[in-house]
């Protein structure tokens, strides 16, 4: 099966996988807060296909509306190492010593749900609203594409709507990495910490 090109997003090899939807993100991260409860999360248990599937199958089968399927596994491994990729070139880019240090250990495309792939969740996109320090709103966006890239920040800005604003009265952005940044006169993304 040929799937359409996507310019953001070349693994390399040949086709690329099918884009996650958001639903599919957000499964993704309900099994993996499902094996935390069951004290499997990124147990050296699940590194063995047959175990892995199991504990796959039998979240299925408690979870009937999920879209999580078997085949999902690997464009979930891809999406996971896009989003780490992401995050270490970012972070590169803004001078971190420790960027390549980041979301290290991800796991191999091989379509099994083991250790080092439960071990990484997608970073949501909801945005609070306080005041005075009290949480007045808080609304769900969905869980942010890894695919985007800091150059893509109008799509995010967008998606996310009017956001508040960071010193000096520019938009606060939140990027892949499920931080907040906006942009300094020299046009450089800064970390925005309240």
């Amino acid at each position: 099966m040929k799937y359409p090109q996507r310019s953001l997003l070349n693994m390399g090899g040949g086709e690329d996988p099918p884009a996650l939807t958001p639903q599919q993100r957000m499964d993704w991260n309900r099994y993996t807060d499902w094996l935390e409860s069951h004290k499997m999360r990124a147990s050296p248990e699940l590194d063995k296909q047959d175990v892995s599937m199991q504990w796959l199958n039998k979240y299925i089968k408690e979870n009937p509306s999920t879209t999580l399927r078997p085949e999902l596994i690997k464009p979930i491994q891809q999406e996971i190492e896009t989003l780490a990729q992401n995050v270490r070139g970012f972070e590169a880019r803004r001078g971190n010593p420790n960027a390549d240090k980041l979301m290290q250990g991800t796991s191999k495309f091989d379509g099994i749900p083991g250790s080092k792939t439960t071990s990484f969740k997608f970073p949501s996109m909801d945005k609070e609203e306080n005041r005075n320090g009290v949480l007045t709103s808080k609304t769900n966006f969905g869980i942010i594409d890894p695919r985007l890239r800091p150059t893509d920040s109008t799509t995010t800005r967008t998606s996310l709507g009017n956001m508040a604003t960071a010193p000096n009265g520019a938009s606060l952005e939140k990027m892949a990495d499920g931080k907040f940044y906006y942009k300094n006169k020299d046009g450089d993304y800064v970390q925005y910490n309240k």
